[in-house]
């Protein structure tokens, strides 16, 4: 059995065919390096956190680095340090991202650094917590303070107040000395009196009292009259 033979331009063909695939498959094979290229994509704080997010990716061809392990520590002012904090794989291929507590109001500069690809990152961070606002202190300082009724506190076993027997005062007409007062008569637990003196109760009274005398008076006439001989009609 004879072996196969090729002719010269199955051969060329072969060759170029090679020579087309062995930079592609170069590429593929050196693509993804141990170079890496972080860049910051979200740096938001509020009440001393701050929501962190940064995007790796292979230097060599941009792609997205899926399985890399990314990390932020910082120095913050009067000493304060942020110890390293691993970001979590969000749902974006190559973006990584956290919430770091930052305590101390002032600048912080923060470092990222990844492996698998190695790349590093540095970030100012300015925590401002918001000072009071100096115009509603002055505004507070300068107003006056509201004035309240004091409620007069009944001294302890006392009665209520009875009303003057005399009744109220009033005060004197133009002229008068300053600590001269009228005196109103008060007319409470008085009986109204007739002319002449005589309460009108009593006048009623005895009015009443003269009736029933007249009309026992009329009765006893009638009885007696009846009782007579002769008074009766033939």
């Amino acid at each position: 059995m004879q072996g196969a033979v090729f002719s010269p331009s199955a051969w060329a063909w072969a060759a170029l065919l090679v020579l087309l695939l062995a930079p592609m498959s170069t590429g593929v094979a050196f693509a993804h390096d141990d170079e890496g290229v972080l860049e910051l994509v979200e740096a938001r704080s509020a009440d001393g956190s701050v929501e962190l997010r940064v995007e790796l990716r292979y230097s060599g061809d941009g792609h997205p680095a899926t399985d890399a392990t990314v990390t932020v520590a910082g120095d913050g002012p009067a000493g304060a340090v942020l110890q390293p904090v691993v970001l979590e794989p969000t749902d974006v291929p190559g973006v990584y991202g956290a919430e770091v507590d930052l305590p101390d109001t002032g600048e912080w500069t923060l470092r990222f650094s990844s492996l698998g690809p190695i790349a590093a990152l540095a970030h100012t961070e300015v925590v401002d917590r918001g000072a009071p606002d100096e115009a509603d202190d002055a505004t507070d300082a300068t107003a006056p303070p509201l004035e309240t009724a004091e409620t007069p506190t009944p001294s302890p076993g006392a009665g209520p107040e009875e009303p003057s027997a005399t009744g109220p005062e009033t005060e004197a007409p133009a002229g008068l000395p300053d600590d001269t007062t009228t005196q109103v008569p008060s007319t409470a637990g008085t009986n109204t009196a007739e002319p002449g003196g005589t309460p009108t109760t009593l006048l009623v009274a005895g009015g009443v009292i003269v009736l029933l005398v007249l009309g026992t008076l009329a009765v006893l006439w009638g009885r007696r009259q009846k009782g007579q001989p002769g008074s009766g009609t033939t």
